[in-house]
């Protein structure tokens, strides 16, 4: 709950944030559109493609609602790493094994259109391959500042915390070294009333 008030105080950061996150819902959701126009339903190598762009799709999903709260925040983080590697291989195997993989996804469109299918694929994964790490690095820079801030603010509180108790302490040994004065003031009072009775006491002996 701390987290994610600290969190709302940087809204340009955060606007930011969420406009990768649509670009990025926007290329994973144009490379599975790529994939299922080549083959639908894909072949077991397009599956790995396919499973690769639906994991940036949801963790861009899941980006909007990391601001909640901290767990959703690790589970957004494990995702996208997840999510980088596959799309990493996906553009290693397209772009260095490119005849291999036209012919493991088994289209049944014309080379032409295959190729170009291919190049916008490869397009499209590298644009989510970036936004990925761009998003990755902000989160990893809203996140420093949010637990700079918050430990900032537990340093403050600590210290407000040591100065009310030294002023209570201080406020308390006054109040105790008033009570022993006021204290030692009833005590001579009260020997002086003594002193006056017995003084009364004794005076009427002396005179007889």
């Amino acid at each position: 709950m701390a987290f994610s008030k600290h969190r709302s105080s940087l809204p340009c950061l955060n606007l930011l944030l969420t406009s990768l996150n649509l670009s990025l819902i926007l290329a994973a959701s144009a490379s599975i559109s790529t994939l299922l126009l080549l083959r639908r339903p894909p072949s077991p190598v397009g599956w790995a493609f396919f499973a690769a762009s639906a994991s940036s799709l949801v963790s861009a999903f899941l980006g909007f609602y990391s601001q909640l709260n901290q767990c959703l925040f690790l589970t957004h983080t494990t995702l996208l790493l997840f999510s980088l590697l596959q799309q990493g291989s996906s553009i290693f195997m397209l772009i260095l094994r490119k005849n291999t993989c036209i012919r493991l996804l088994e289209s049944p469109r014309t080379q032409r259109e295959v190729k170009i299918l291919i190049k916008a694929q490869v397009g499209f994964a590298l644009s989510v391959f970036l936004l990925q790490i761009v998003v990755l690095g902000l989160m990893c820079a809203i996140e420093s500042c949010i637990v700079k801030e918050f430990m900032g603010l537990e340093t403050k509180r600590e210290e407000m915390g040591r100065k009310r108790g030294r002023k209570v302490a201080h406020v308390r040994a006054e109040a105790m070294v008033q009570e022993a004065h006021m204290e030692e003031v009833r005590v001579r009072e009260f020997e002086e009333k003594n002193e006056n009775k017995y003084g009364q006491w004794v005076k009427p002996d002396f005179e007889a």
